[in-house]
């Protein structure tokens, strides 16, 4: 069994003298922060601080065995409570990009996934798929490019469909690719057991760089992408493809937030543009029918995957089917750095952790009978205060692993669970209030210890 490292307080000299043999890495400090000008208290606040640093240091020596921890008392004047505001826009419908035949009008089917950033800009989440489509449809040649974001370490993409049906995946449209690991031209859908991997270039982006610039170009019967004005790749445009319909920006639901800026069309034939009629928010546009492009009446086999008698090169080696590669899974789910549950706002103490282990980690602050008040997710190498605590005595429960499961809130790939040996005591006064700052290392020798828990009994 691997033992987890545990959580540490920096210690002082006289710390530094004492061994504990359940002693993990957690540098915690106790800030007294002041709710009064600092001008009004300054003599009363140095006398009562060099006393709560006796008290304190004094106070350790009666945990069995640990280490006292270094007790910063620091007066600082508190500003008033603010309320956080998160404004969500929602993108507008009919938002225009600039192009060089004019203004190129999308029509979104999903407000509540699409932020309009600018007039040709659009930020996209959420975990299902979603698309802006073109107003008007394009016909023949054409060039489309934009800036596009996204988190390309943790399957960040963009995606754009051209001859769509203004509907969703639809047979005979491009799919255009491009994230941090390779980028491809796709046709009809990604969900099709025989979609086409007409284009594929296994190819590593500057995972930490953006935006990148993405150009989907069709010329003399050849569809092209290029990144930064580089070709990644290209197909000739067979019969089954169309040649007319919409274009669209999408956002794979198993991808990262992914963002659309300074977007350009450039069109051999001009669409028809939209004009100033108000758009339609209840559905997509209706597909103006395609006389030229014949519809695809079924998939028709492909040999690699019926193998025959004249196509076996021997009786008794039958020829292997190269699988074509099937759309990149999204990796397991790994929140932001952020409050997922408090059960107790209100108060005016704070409690900072610093992740300095080698995973994520849950940590939860626990009133004493064991029950968590307030628990945040916290990625390796991140910071995150937590705030609103209220008064009184608290212990810390802390996790580490992969894969978090965001409805049992636990991770699924080697996980520890462990509890430190410590309270916290939070009290505020007419002029003070407390805080505290807890850094989880990855090292053995701390001088806050900690205990294995059981996985049942974690808040």
């Amino acid at each position: 069994m691997v033992h987890p490292p545990k959580p540490v307080v920096q210690p002082s000299a006289r710390a530094a003298r004492q061994d504990h043999p359940r002693q993990t890495a957690v540098l915690l400090a106790r800030r007294v922060c002041s709710l009064a000008n600092p001008r009004l208290v300054a003599a009363v606040a140095s006398l009562a601080a060099i006393g709560l640093m006796l008290i304190m240091l004094t106070g350790c020596d009666t945990l069995a065995g640990v280490a006292p921890a270094i007790v910063t008392p620091t007066l600082v004047r508190m500003s008033p409570t603010a309320p956080l505001a998160a404004a969500q826009n929602g993108g507008a419908l009919g938002s225009q990009a600039s192009g060089a035949n004019g203004p190129l009008d999308f029509v979104i089917t999903n407000q509540a996934l699409w932020q309009q950033l600018a007039a040709d800009a659009y930020a996209i989440s959420g975990d299902e798929d979603t698309f802006a489509w073109s107003r008007e449809p394009i016909t023949g040649d054409f060039e489309f490019s934009a800036d596009v974001e996204s988190a390309w370490s943790d399957y960040g993409e963009a995606m754009v469909v051209v001859y769509g049906d203004g509907q969703g995946w639809s047979p005979g449209c491009l799919i255009f690719n491009v994230t941090g690991f390779w980028q491809s031209i796709r046709a009809h859908s990604i969900y099709d057991p025989e979609c086409d991997w007409v284009a594929m270039n296994e190819e590593e982006l500057d995972l930490t760089r953006n935006p990148y610039r993405m150009t989907v170009r069709v010329s003399g019967g050849v569809a092209s992408l290029l990144v930064d004005g580089r070709e990644v790749a290209s197909t000739p445009l067979s019969g089954d493809l169309n040649r007319e319909g919409y274009i669209g920006l999408v956002k794979y639901g198993g991808s990262a937030p992914v963002t659309f800026s300074n977007i350009v069309l450039q069109a051999d034939r001009p669409v028809a543009l939209a004009g100033h009629s108000a758009p339609t928010a209840t559905a997509a546009p209706t597909r103006t029918p395609m006389p030229s492009s014949t519809p695809r009446p079924t998939h028709t086999p492909r040999p690699t995957y019926t193998p025959t008698a004249t196509l076996t090169a021997s009786p008794t080696t039958p020829p292997t089917a190269t699988p074509l590669p099937t759309h990149t899974p999204p990796p397991p789910y790994r929140p932001p750095t952020s409050m997922l549950d408090d059960q107790a706002p209100g108060g005016q103490g704070t409690l900072s952790i610093k992740n300095g282990t080698t995973a994520d980690a849950l940590v939860v602050l626990a009133s004493t009978d064991e029950k968590g008040v307030k628990t945040a997710y916290i990625r390796l190498g991140e910071q995150y205060t937590m705030t609103g605590i209220r008064d009184g005595e608290y212990l810390i429960y802390y996790s580490k692993g992969e894969a978090f499961d965001k409805e049992t809130r636990r991770f699924t790939q080697n996980a520890t669970y462990q509890r430190m040996d410590i309270t916290l005591k939070f009290t505020t006064t007419a002029t003070q209030y407390t805080g505290w700052e807890v850094t989880l290392y990855a090292v053995e020798g701390g001088t806050v210890g900690s205990d294995p828990v059981d996985p049942a009994d974690f808040p």
